[in-house]
């Protein structure tokens, strides 16, 4: 084999490995927006849960002055 046509090969191996490599960098930045996301529902779904937990507390300290009155 040629030495000209080894290192034909072995750049184009090079090349292609190069590309598979962006190829899965680009998939994981898609999939880190998508955990990104996901992370911020979560998040935004905590907090609706930890307001409307403290409403029904503030409902129930309603409830118990109204009855207390009663």
């Amino acid at each position: 084999m040629e030495p000209t046509l080894f290192m034909d090969d072995v750049i184009s191996a090079l090349l292609k490995g190069n590309q598979d490599c962006q190829g899965l960098r680009e998939q994981l930045q898609k999939k880190d927006r998508v955990l990104f996301e996901a992370e911020n529902r979560v998040a935004s779904y905590e907090k609706l849960l930890r307001d409307r937990g403290n409403d029904l507390v503030k409902l129930r300290e309603d409830l118990r002055l109204h009855k207390d009155e009663a």
